[in-house]
Formats: structure tokens, C-alpha cells, sequence
């Protein structure tokens, strides 16, 4: 089962894949088999989320500037266009 949650300590939605069941996985190219008991998580992604703020400094300390942006109606996702 997919799930997704917003991590407020460290600023990022954290998806993982949830085991349904006990259950053994196996990957084939890597020779491996993963145990996986009912509940455990796997975490596949991180999606952090930075203030307009943030974004500029983090676009300063790489030696570039924010030169425009677009967001949702909530300010919640945005694009950004970042030049040397």
C-alpha cells in the first residue's frame, strides 16, 4: 500500500510502499530476498519543501539567482527559474 505524510521536523512529504503481509520479496538481478513482516515501511521517496526564502538562499550559496517563479493558488508548489 502506497502512503505519504508530511514530515514537519525535517520539511518534506515522505513516501513509502507498506506491506500489506508477511511476505518475501525477491529481486532477482541482485540475487536478493527482502523478509518484510505486515506494517513495515519502505521508504522510496523524500519531497522537501522550501520557503521563497530558502529557495533564494539556496540558489545564492550555489552562486545563482531567482529570477522567476510560478506557484498554486495555496503557494504550496512552485516553479522556479534560477540563472547564473
Amino acid at each position: 500500500e502506497y502512503e505519504a505524510r508530511y514530515d514537519d521536523g525535517v520539511g518534506a512529504v515522505l513516501m513509502s510502499q507498506v506491506s500489506q503481509a508477511n511476505q518475501t520479496v525477491r529481486v532477482a538481478q541482485l540475487d536478493l530476498e527482502i523478509e518484510l513482516a505486515a506494517g513495515e515501511r519502505i521508504l522510496t521517496e523524500r519531497s522537501f519543501k522550501y520557503s521563497h526564502a530558502e529557495i533564494e538562499q539556496l540558489a545564492t550559496d550555489c552562486g545563482m539567482s531567482l529570477t522567476d517563479q510560478w506557484h498554486d493558488s495555496a503557494e504550496r508548489i512552485t516553479l522556479n527559474v534560477l540563472t547564473v
